[in-house]
């Protein structure tokens, strides 16, 4: 019985991701930005970023659920004073991997990140050391730390 389903290896997944265009530009994404907008980013997937997978500028109260932030050599988020972005329902992995990222999840003082339901593969909660007590008390016991 043929199935309905096509199956790629990684190297034709690659091939088929080069081909296909992003749908927003960084110039796109720089007219998105204000501050006091509530943002949501829904079930996207980033990887290969340099410096930061998704960043939170001061003041922003953006969301990101249900989104898939994987082998990023850059930081997974930053998130800047002030920022209080609710982050939910994703999975992040394998990224912070460069030597030039200073942390794989940097969180500036005075940020109020909510963090809820995600997955860390990979990641232990000291990744976030140097976020304030208040953010990494809530840490374990909202979100899944996996090996």
């Amino acid at each position: 019985m043929d199935s309905p389903y096509l199956d790629f290896d990684r190297k034709a997944w690659a091939a088929l991701r080069e081909a296909t265009p992003l749908t927003l530009t960084e110039a796109d994404l720089a007219e998105l930005k204000g501050l006091n907008e509530r943002v949501s980013l829904v079930d996207v997937e980033v990887s290969g970023a340099v410096k930061a997978a998704i960043s939170f500028a001061r003041d922003s109260a953006a969301a990101l659920i249900g989104s898939d932030i994987h082998d990023n050599p850059g930081a997974a988020l930053t998130i800047a004073a002030g920022a209080a972005p609710r982050i939910t329902h994703n999975v992040f992995s394998r990224n912070g991997t460069s030597q030039h990222t200073p942390a794989t999840f940097v969180i500036e003082d005075g940020a109020a990140p909510l963090f809820q339901q995600n997955v860390f593969a990979g990641i232990r909660p000291d990744a976030f050391a140097k976020a304030n007590e208040a953010i990494r008390l809530k840490l374990e016991p909202d979100n899944w730390f996996v090996k």
